[in-house]
């Protein structure tokens, strides 16, 4: 059973926060919801993933881009010859400038396709190859 309590951010506002209990048995919170129903919400949403066996730790959710780099590569082999070059191309950079192949950055804080994760990593500006959806034309 989760429980929630309010509180006051720096500004004075109010927010909600809900602590509730891992499959583990150990005790883990969430801030930061504006509304108490918002919490509520997440409260239910936990307890039923945790009955259904679906539950994952959101720290366990996290997959770094070193992880998916190389398949996600892999799988890109149906584009022309010169595409798939520029594509390896671009991730080595993005790998030499994260300093660890990427293990920085998660997946969650990248666009799903390589365009929106090199523009979200800052390693090149959005190229001519790239439509405003970010998929390769």
């Amino acid at each position: 059973m989760a429980t929630i309590e309010s509180y006051q951010t720096s500004t004075g506002t109010t927010r909600y926060m809900v602590r509730y209990r891992t499959p583990q048995h150990t005790q883990t919170k969430k801030r930061g919801y504006p509304t108490k129903r918002a919490a509520k919400e997440f409260a239910a949403t936990v307890e039923v993933e945790k009955l259904t066996g679906k539950y994952v730790a959101p720290a366990l959710g996290q997959v770094t881009v070193a992880e998916l780099g190389p398949a996600w590569l892999a799988r890109q082999a149906h584009h022309k010859e010169s595409w798939s070059a520029r594509l390896e191309s671009t991730w080595r950079c993005m790998s030499n400038r994260s300093g660890d192949d990427g293990a920085s950055q998660t997946s969650g804080a990248l666009r799903s396709n390589m365009g929106g994760a090199v523009e979200a990593v800052g390693v090149v500006g959005r190229s001519r190859a790239y439509r405003a959806g970010g998929h390769p034309r």
